[in-house]
């Protein structure tokens, strides 16, 4: 008898023990997981969650699962980005336009963007026009005016510049 009692106290103990409650935090929305897995792998899993080698997350999949702790996810989108006519394809796990752009070092406040700069990246994608500030020196009437614009043409420029001397 008193070994039957002692068996189950051990097991209800090591149940008890392997029961963790975990926050996962996917893309900025948290939620809270009642899991059994051993790692950070186990709880996705076990959470729904996939992940590809193109997100970002913390702690590592082979990381050991602690109760009480935090399991970060941001999933990777497609961005098609065309800089100054220049196309080319990307994964970033920016949520925003503003975190992609700041990602691919392009200093957002001078160049002209195809969208809001506040502009959510949903998982789907989205594509992205740039055009990049460019230095254009004028002469007129013998003097030079260095001018800075993102216009693509002469006629563009007058709206889109400001002087730079």
């Amino acid at each position: 008898d008193v070994a039957l009692i002692g068996a189950v106290v051990l097991g209800i103990t090591g149940f008890a023990r392997s029961d963790r409650q975990v926050v996962v935090v996917v893309d900025g929305s948290s939620q809270e997981v009642r899991t059994f897995g051993d790692d950070v792998a186990d709880v996705l899993d076990e959470a729904g969650i996939v992940v590809s080698s193109r997100d970002l997350g913390t702690p590592g999949l082979d990381e050991p699962a602690v109760d009480g702790g935090t399991i970060t996810v941001a999933h990777a989108r497609p961005l098609r980005v065309v800089i100054d006519g220049q196309p080319m394809q990307i994964w970033t796990t920016a949520s925003t336009v503003a975190g992609a752009t700041g990602h691919l070092g392009v200093r957002a406040q001078s160049a002209e963007l195809s969208v809001s700069r506040d502009d959510r990246l949903p998982m789907t994608g989205l594509e992205l026009g740039v055009s990049l500030p460019d230095r254009v020196t004028v002469v007129h009437d013998g003097r030079r005016t260095t001018l800075v614009t993102t216009a693509s043409t002469i006629s563009g420029c007058s709206t889109r510049m400001t002087c730079a001397s």
